[in-house]
């Protein structure tokens, strides 16, 4: 039993320090993001409320991904259509107040949501953003999970 109980804490240590590496901060704070981030996830939200897709498709990197059900889509491609597809049976997407970890190179962005159906029922989730710093410096978006 002992052997158990130090493997699944030793287990949860690792997982820990993998997830939130030591140089991560937490935060609500915006003004701790890079300005050129903070312009970014601005203009993604503004594309979210406007169910824009091909202005939420543009902050991907070409190799970014969304999981979304089970499914894990890949590239700017796969990732247009399935916006498409989302919003078109959308009225409208509220976002939450977002927490980010800040780490060298990356932000994770988390929140809540609510979409609002055509019908007009509201389905609520969560969303984890990962922000990479791309080599030219521009920040763009690595993965998108839903849940």
């Amino acid at each position: 039993m002992r052997k158990h109980v130090i493997g699944a804490t030793f287990a949860c240590l690792l997982l820990a320090t993998y997830a939130a590496p030591a140089s991560a901060q937490a935060t609500r704070d915006t003004a701790a993001l890079p300005a050129e981030l903070r312009a970014g996830i601005a203009a993604l939200s503004a594309a979210y409320d406007k169910l824009d897709a091909a202005a939420a498709t543009s902050w991907f990197a070409p190799d970014g991904a969304v999981e979304f059900q089970g499914q894990l889509l890949s590239g700017r491609d796969a990732i247009a259509g399935w916006f498409g597809e989302a919003f078109s049976g959308l009225t409208a997407l509220r976002g939450g107040t977002p927490s980010y970890v800040i780490g060298e190179g990356e932000v994770s962005e988390r929140s809540s949501y609510i979409a609002v159906l055509m019908g007009g029922e509201e389905q609520a989730g969560a969303t984890e953003t990962v922000w990479r710093r791309q080599p030219d410096g521009a920040w763009k978006v690595a993965r998108l999970i839903i849940q």
